[in-house]
């Protein structure tokens, strides 16, 4: 293959992931943008390009076929053409995947087969007529299509998972809808609180609802000092972060409530320093009594993903010890946070170790716990040899 044959083709491939990626991407709605997805069933942006990168060997087996029709110029029209059509029909087809209740290889396999059609329309373009490919080259392309985007999806179901529990648990809502939508366009079967994806969407948006609604009146002018950190948090719920800042910005006396909202706003928007000063505040502040269990716990567990932001995960897992020695009620929960923290660092052995000991202590945390032991099973080869 000559040069300039080669350079076209790279021009090709580069095209045959950007401009579909691209158009894909940008056409999904600003909701889905704002909360980091990009067009259904695709889920996040990074599962999209993945896709579209291991179709290109695919597609370039079948270009060569294509390019016997037609010059370029048409076969540039016909893969714009393709490209609209498909941008046109995905929302269709992705309402109909979740009619049909498809599962996780199911949708992971339409991917696959969208990714290749709009690559090989591309490559086309600088495919010349030649010699067909060997059964071989086939189905090692049809492999590599679908098989490190379906592992791909897995690995970030797993992580979006573990996300949708932070963002319920720290009151962030909209973020946490956000989350079970990508989830449901995986086709994940992961269950919370023996509910699945498909069943917590509609109560989640129904709360999203309601609180929207409330948001909507404006503040009496005799508010107390009980309504303004709860319209801050529901603003929180809702990601207007600005608002919600500015409402506990004009607070005298910050309660630990407050500095809980803080803490969100903080995680929220990355400022780790805020986040370790906040949840500081609430452990000093108080007390491990029935009504603000709930709160010490997502203090410590605030305070250890501060400090392991901040490249300290030898104070994070101080800040685990010490949160299960004064809540030794949650001691596995802030065990399962260690092993987490540890496989974090490489460190397989310790994590494992650690997800047992956090079921051993609180066997309801198994299903919690159970995926995150079984992708360091499987992602760590050093711990097999152990």
């Amino acid at each position: 293959m000559r040069l300039d044959d080669r350079l076209l083709l790279f021009a090709a491939g580069i095209a045959a992931v950007a401009v579909p990626g691209a158009a894909w991407h940008f056409t999904s709605g600003d909701e889905r943008l704002a909360l980091g997805l990009t067009a259904a069933p695709f889920a996040w942006p990074r599962l999209l390009v993945g896709h579209l990168v291991a179709a290109l060997p695919l597609a370039f087996c079948s270009a060569g076929r294509i390019a016997m029709l037609g010059r370029p110029l048409h076969r540039a029209w016909a893969a714009a053409g393709l490209t609209l059509v498909l941008t046109l029909v995905m929302p269709t087809l992705a309402d109909g995947l979740d009619q049909a209740k498809a599962g996780f290889t199911i949708r992971a396999v339409m991917r696959t087969i969208l990714a290749v059609l709009v690559t090989t329309a591309w490559l086309s373009i600088a495919g010349r007529a030649g010699t067909a490919p060997a059964k071989w080259t086939w189905l090692a392309s049809i492999i590599f299509a679908l098989l490190p985007p379906l592992v791909y999806a897995d690995r970030i179901a797993e992580s979006r998972a573990t996300d949708f529990l932070t963002f319920a648990k720290s009151d962030r809502l909209t973020r946490a809808m956000g989350t079970l939508e990508g989830l449901r366009d995986l086709g994940s079967d992961r269950r919370f609180t023996n509910k699945t994806v498909a069943e917590l969407i509609p109560r989640l948006r129904k709360d999203l609802d309601r609180i929207a609604a409330l948001v909507a009146k404006p503040l009496p002018a005799g508010a107390t000092a009980e309504d303004k950190p709860a319209r801050a948090l529901n603003l929180l719920r809702l990601n207007r972060l600005a608002e919600a800042e500015a409402i506990l910005n004009g607070l005298d006396a910050p309660t630990p409530e407050t500095w809980m909202i803080r803490a969100a706003l903080a995680r929220e928007t990355a400022r780790w320093n805020d986040l370790e000063t906040a949840c500081r505040a609430v452990i000093d502040r108080a007390d491990p009594n029935a009504k603000s269990t709930e709160m010490l716990e997502d203090a410590y567990e605030g305070l250890g993903e501060a400090q392991r932001k901040r490249q300290r995960p030898s104070d994070a897992a101080e800040t685990y010890r010490i949160g299960a020695e004064r809540l030794p009620n949650r001691a596995g929960y802030f065990r399962y946070l260690h092993g987490l923290l540890a496989a974090d660092q490489g460190r397989p052995r310790e994590a494992l170790d650690a997800f047992a000991d956090a079921v051993r202590l609180d066997p309801k945390l198994a299903p919690l716990v159970d995926p995150q032991a079984r992708s360091v099973r499987t992602t760590s080869l050093s711990c097999l040899g152990r």
